[in-house]
């Protein structure tokens, strides 16, 4: 059960390559541990106390996955088919995570996220959109307690069709990268830029059509007289 959330890879390491020990190479020690029951009991616990889900709406939902679930439940308690062409076509999608799905007390949880059958999608969806707060962080707060098939789809179709969050969404959006345009011959077009270093100024000159580089020390003097003046240097060395 641990165990479930993880990808775990087994892999055989030879006595002679064991320089030291480890916990498995020693004798196991008679402790009074808990039993698997226990230890599941207690693993579910830890889960269930970090949902963010109310007892009225956790009441409803263990609701819905016992009328519309009974297929899913039984091949998680009994074992899925060894063939996927005896799935019903509800539960295929779900084939590929069959191994991550666990139940206990009426809930279906898929690593530690509630599974939320499709008659309750409809519900849950509203309670992740009631802040507006806008798909990232919608698919954020759904992927830390519930999960489906299509859930982050489903969150940007929600999205879309808010009418607020249509009219209140924000019109200055980040203004992608605009390439420059090569010029037709070298010095044609530069770029100026200053930087510090070491408590010198520098006026670097870059060239758009060769890339080529001059770096001029101002020194402290970074007015724009100074910087003119270098700039006016470069450009006479370059007749």
């Amino acid at each position: 059960m641990r165990l479930m959330r993880y990808n775990p890879k087994a892999k055989h390491v030879p006595w002679k390559d064991m320089v030291i020990a480890d916990t498995l190479s020693r004798s196991p020690i008679n402790t009074n541990e808990s039993n698997t029951e226990q230890a599941v009991a207690h693993y579910l616990e830890s889960i269930t106390n970090t949902w963010s889900v109310s007892p009225s709406r956790l009441k409803r939902i263990k609701e819905a996955t016992k009328r519309e679930c009974q297929t899913l439940m039984k091949d998680i308690l009994e074992g899925w088919p060894k063939h996927f062409s005896d799935l019903p076509d509800s539960i295929k999608p779900l084939y590929s995570l069959g191994s991550h799905f666990s139940t206990d007390d009426g809930i279906i949880t898929v690593h530690d996220k509630i599974y939320i059958s499709t008659v309750m999608i409809r519900e849950v969806l509203q309670r992740i959109h009631e802040g507006h707060q806008g798909v990232k962080k919608c698919r954020e707060w759904a992927k830390s307690c519930v999960w489906w098939n299509g859930l982050s789809k489903d969150i940007a179709n929600f999205f879309e069709k808010c009418s607020h969050c249509q009219l209140y969404e924000r019109t200055q959006k980040k203004e992608p990268i605009i390439t420059t345009p090569l010029p037709d011959r070298p010095w044609q077009r530069i770029a100026t830029d200053l930087c510090e270093f070491q408590n010198n100024h520098y006026l670097i000159i870059s060239d758009y059509f060769s890339r080529y580089i001059e770096i001029t020390n101002l020194k402290k003097d970074t007015t724009s007289m100074r910087e003119v003046e270098a700039i006016k240097t470069v450009c006479a060395k370059l007749r």
